[in-house]
């Protein structure tokens, strides 16, 4: 006897659509997320090798670059030799000789897109690495970490400067920007600091950029560090959160450079004691 051919029904076939649409589903959301990690890791082997020419800099120059600013092409901006234009500003990457610029001579994030204004127009390269350098400007070592023209500048009066009490002239990084003061310890207690003393400080502002819409108080420290912050020369690193997280989204990837590294290669290059 002949068996008459039997074809898929229209159940069998949704229920076969349906499982392939989860199946790519999967496949699409795995793949996505391979993506950010792989952004994620490029971006802190970015931070890393700027980190390492920023050391490199101060052996060679026997000081610190100030920060670039937009129209600056990737150079220090100064208004004399060692005297910044800004506290913080983007990395000086051709300052640093560093390699793989974007055609405004800025050194961009794992994210880099080719994009340069924020979702309001503004012109600010919102994957440029950011940089902020502690300038000491009203302090008895004036410019000390920024120029080599030291006077009687030595390692306790610099350090002296630096100190969150007797002279709070350093770069703090916290852990929240609730309860952030201007004065003395910046992130308001030791249980919110993660650094009192720093005098550079690096970061990206991870695959968000600097897109206004969802930020938390944390991010919008950070970015607004170039333009007027609440709270100068203090920055928030903490895990990463979404937009939906009760302390807001957060996806800054921030590091510094402590007084104590810097300080000897500092002091062997002015060679004081």
């Amino acid at each position: 006897m002949r068996h008459p051919h039997r074809g898929f029904t229209l159940i069998e076939v949704a229920i076969s659509m349906v499982i392939l649409g989860l199946v790519l589903t999967g496949l699409v959301v795995s793949l996505s997320q391979q993506l950010q990690q792989r952004h994620l890791m490029d971006t802190r082997s970015t931070l890393a090798q700027a980190s390492d020419a920023l050391i490199t800099f101060v052996t060679a120059n026997a000081r610190l670059p100030c920060p670039a600013v937009v129209g600056s092409n990737g150079l220090e901006s100064t208004s004399a030799p060692g005297i910044c234009t800004v506290a913080a500003g983007y990395l000086p990457a051709v300052t640093l000789g560093l390699s793989n610029l974007d055609a405004n001579g800025l050194l961009n994030d794992g994210w880099a897109d080719g994009s340069i204004r924020d979702n309001t127009g503004a012109l600010n390269y919102p994957r440029a690495i950011r940089y902020s350098v502690a300038r000491l400007t009203l302090t008895t070592e004036v410019n000390a970490l920024t120029t080599k023209s030291l006077g009687t500048a030595n390692r306790s009066s610099v350090g002296a400067d630096l100190d969150p009490v007797a002279g709070n002239r350093g770069l703090f990084v916290c852990r929240s920007s609730a309860g952030l003061v201007p004065a003395g310890n910046r992130c308001g207690g030791a249980a919110n600091s993660l650094a009192r003393n720093a005098v550079a400080v690096l970061w990206s502002q991870g695959p968000t950029g600097n897109a206004t819409l969802g930020n938390s108080a944390d991010e919008n420290q950070n970015a607004a560090q170039l333009t007027a912050p609440g709270i100068p020369g203090t920055f928030v690193m903490r895990d990463p959160a979404g937009a939906a997280a009760a302390a807001g989204r957060f996806d800054d990837i921030v590091i510094w450079l402590a007084w104590g590294p810097v300080a000897d290669k500092l002091m062997l290059a002015w060679q004081v004691p």
